[in-house]
């Protein structure tokens, strides 16, 4: 389920890069924002089956977590795009590859933990 809002967000990022001319790093804040949204909502209820009704709570948690993951995105396409010349886009996978890592585990163990 986090493919599809990576799907979504590599679309929204194709699209203000390519077609809106953004420069690609100010093109990263809304794309991650937006998919991080829907994010939040696939991971809650499908991929964690999570009932609590302390959504409040767990969205706080889940702002930090994606701030840390925004953070590490940023530096690792600023790094892939500029210093390695890797496409854009190809950057944005391996950058969410690399993210999934930190953010799944930051969400079992601390945003969406069973008690």
């Amino acid at each position: 389920l986090s493919g599809i809002a990576a799907l979504i967000e590599l679309s929204l990022l194709y699209f203000f890069t390519s077609v809106l001319n953004i420069y690609y790093i100010i093109s990263v804040i809304p794309s991650y924002l937006i998919g991080g949204s829907i994010q939040f909502i696939l991971i809650k209820y499908f991929n964690f089956k999570n009932k609590s009704k302390k959504i409040i709570k767990q969205a706080s948690i889940y702002l930090l977590v994606i701030a840390g993951g925004f953070l590490l995105t940023l530096c690792f396409m600023y790094i892939f795009v500029e210093f390695f010349n890797i496409w854009y886009l190809f950057a944005r996978i391996i950058t969410i590859i690399i993210v999934l890592v930190y953010s799944f585990n930051m969400h079992k163990y601390f945003t969406f933990r069973h008690k």
